[in-house]
C-alpha cells in the first residue's frame, strides 16, 4: 500500500527519510506543494495523521457563491450591465462580462500599432 503525504508527516523523520520512495508522484507533489509548511515527526501529530477532506457544497451554498461572484461583476467590476438580474445572468451561464451585444460578446479589438 501507498503511502500518504499525511501519513509520512507523521512519521518521525529518519523512518519518513528512509521510506520517502514509497511515495507516488502525485503524493510528493502535495508535500512540495500544499503541505511545504505543515511540520514533520510524530510530536506534531498526536492523534495520527490529519486527513482533510473536501467539502460537498450544496445546490444552495452554490448558489449563493455565485450570487457573489455576480455581484462583484455587477457593482464593483462594472462588467455586467445595472438593468441584468442574477437570473438572467446566471441563465446565461455566468458570463465575466456582457455588453450591448449581449453575454460573453467578445471585447473589441483596438488595433493602435499605427
Amino acid at each position: 500500500m501507498a503511502l500518504t503525504a499525511e501519513e509520512w508527516l507523521a512519521l518521525p523523520i529518519e523512518e519518513g527519510d528512509r521510506r520517502a520512495e514509497e511515495l507516488s508522484p502525485h503524493e510528493a507533489f502535495r508535500l512540495r506543494s500544499e503541505l511545504a509548511y505543515w511540520p514533520r515527526g510524530p510530536e506534531h501529530y498526536p492523534n495520527g495523521p490529519v486527513v482533510r477532506k473536501k467539502k460537498k457544497w450544496t445546490e444552495e451554498e452554490k448558489r449563493k457563491y455565485r450570487e457573489k461572484d455576480f455581484h462583484v461583476f455587477r457593482d464593483l467590476f462594472h462588467t455586467i450591465p445595472e438593468n441584468i438580474t442574477f437570473e438572467q445572468w446566471d441563465a446565461a451561464g455566468n458570463p465575466l462580462h456582457w455588453d450591448k451585444n449581449g453575454p460573453g460578446a467578445p471585447f473589441p479589438y483596438v488595433d493602435d500599432t499605427d
